[in-house]
Parts: C-alpha cells; structure tokens; sequence
C-alpha cells in the first residue's frame, strides 16, 4: 500500500459526488488516497484550486515537466452546462486538459436552436473546431459470446463518449462568459 501511496502523489485524483456515502469516502481516501472534495462547485474549481485545498502549495506540481500537467476529466453522461463550467474555469488551460465524456460534436448537431449555438456561457460551441475526438469502442469477437455481450451493453451505456483533447490554438478562442445559476 505504500508503493501504490506513493504512485498516487504523483497524479493525484480528485472526486467529488454528491450522493457519496460515507464507506465509499472512506475506501476512495484510505485505500485509494483519492482526495474527496467537498463542496459542490459544479465544475468551475480550476485544478490549481484543488491543489490549495488538499495542502499542495500553489507552485508544487505532481509531474517533473515545468510545464501545466495533464489533466484529465472523467465525466461521461454529465449535463452540458457542467462540461461549459469545466472549460470555463480551464480556458487558459485547455491544451494540457483531456475529457472522456459526452461528444462536443454530438452537442452541436443536436443543438438547433440559435439561443443556444449563441449562448455567451456555452464554451462548448465556442471550442469545437479546436477539439479532437476520439471515439470510444468497445467490440467482442461475436454475438453470444459472454465477452461480446458484455463489451456491447457497455457500448451502449458509453455510446456517446469520446476522448476529447484540445488544440495549442483554443487559447485563441474568445473565453465563454461565466454562467451562474438562475
């Protein structure tokens, strides 16, 4: 446990669920030392922040490279806004950020209305031809092999998720107004 204690200072993992009961916070902090947070900031508490938090001094990284780490979100069937809110508070950001999740393209086919293609909170629009998706499939050999069923109910509880990253040049996208709750 200290080996695997030791991995996890190196990348570092925040979480947060609402719904968390408390032996599932206790498992994800003492086994899997994953830093719970707290507060609910739907998506607007920049990784740095995270850092202050959990004790980290603001100039301490978790990787030997100088630069901004990689950060990755794990957010598949989270509501549109929240993906906004995460690009948001990581504009400057975005290059070094990675989202398995709900597909940006898949939003923009399936947005027709003009109030919502030009909502000045809705990064997602904004970022979209700065984003690369990678789609996510999962396929077995054959229909009636376990393998294959399993792998295919996946596919479809997953069917919209890609692995999106970001473009050098989204810092030349115009940063989305910040949205707060009516």
């Amino acid at each position: 446990q200290d080996i695997f204690k030791r991995e996890q200072d190196k990348v570092p993992i925040y979480y947060y669920e609402p719904c968390i009961l408390p032996l599932e916070r206790e498992l994800l902090e003492t086994v899997f030392h994953v830093v719970v947070l707290e507060n609910n900031e739907f998506g607007k508490l920049h990784l740095q922040s995270m850092r202050q938090q959990d004790g980290e001094k603001a100039s301490k990284t978790t990787t030997v490279s100088k630069s901004v780490p990689k950060s990755l979100f794990y957010m598949p069937h989270c509501p549109m806004r929240l993906y906004c809110n995460v690009l948001w508070s990581h504009w400057e950001t975005l290059a070094s950020t990675i989202i398995y999740g709900n597909s940006f393209h898949s939003y923009d086919e399936r947005t027709v209305s003009a109030q919502g293609q030009n909502d000045p909170t809705n990064g997602i629009f904004r970022i979209i031809p700065c984003t690369n998706e990678i789609s996510f499939k999962l396929r077995g050999n054959k229909r009636g092999d376990e393998l294959y069923d399993a792998l295919n109910h996946l596919e479809t509880a997953f069917n919209d998720c890609n692995i999106i990253s970001f473009t050098a040049a989204s810092t030349d996208c115009p940063r989305p107004d910040e949205y707060f709750a009516p």
